[in-house]
């Protein structure tokens, strides 16, 4: 990973463990997969709508969408938002009478939410810090991930097995028995701030603006309101 990169994760994944729930990092185990597969899918699906649209494709371009991956207002981490953490029961292995009065093994799943873009709270923050956890255990190697993008050539399903080996190793991993966990509802922030977000990213922004800074992104939005 080049040392521009790995300084800017390293800076933000201090911010996002500061953020974080205090309970999140009992979850990062069971969602460490299935937020992998995710950020892949995301860079994948940016790089490919950049080609579709005629637009120079390197890899600092890309190497600029897998850095924004964890800051849940810039594009390439609106992932989140889009996501709720659920638990669901597995099946049981019946093996003897006894087994079949105990509680099913429980998981937990990131379920697709496109009905709209919810405030990034208490389980986006929870995602957010699995995705800088992805990031700095090297769980993913993002250069792997930059060159992968660049090269083109695999499909998306392969590219994240291939890539996300390693926070996918093995048989998914249940719940404790004891595990509890508050659900919190998906909550679908307001249409008028989803769209201010939206002129945000198109707006014109100075070179050291960071989506992740709520000053930084309230500037342009105070810049747009007073063009309206």
């Amino acid at each position: 990973m080049n040392s521009s990169l790995g300084l800017r994760l390293a800076v933000l994944g201090a911010l996002v463990w500061l953020a974080a729930p205090k309970k999140a990092a009992v979850e990062l185990p069971y969602i460490r997969c299935g937020t992998c597969r995710w950020m892949v899918s995301v860079v994948y699906a940016l790089t490919a709508q950049d080609r579709a649209q005629g637009k120079a494709v390197d890899e600092l371009t890309i190497d600029e969408h897998a850095s924004k991956l964890c800051k849940d207002r810039a594009l390439p981490g609106r992932w989140m938002r889009h996501l709720d953490i659920v638990e669901e029961e597995g099946p049981l292995k019946y093996s003897s009478a006894e087994e079949k009065n105990q509680p099913r093994p429980r998981y937990l799943k990131l379920v697709e939410q496109w009905s709209g873009r919810a405030e990034c709270k208490e389980e986006c923050k929870v995602l957010r810090l699995s995705c800088q956890e992805v990031m700095d255990e090297d769980y993913l190697d993002m250069e792997e991930v930059v060159l992968a993008m660049y090269r083109n050539e695999t499909a998306t399903k392969d590219i994240q097995d291939q890539l996300c080996a390693k926070a996918c190793k093995g048989a998914p991993v249940p719940l404790p028995q004891d595990f509890t966990r508050e659900d919190y509802e998906f909550v679908l922030m307001d249409i008028d701030e989803a769209m201010m977000e939206d002129r945000v990213d198109k707006a014109e922004k100075p070179p050291e603006y960071d989506p992740a800074n709520p000053k930084d992104y309230e500037t342009v939005r105070q810049q747009i309101l007073q063009e309206l």
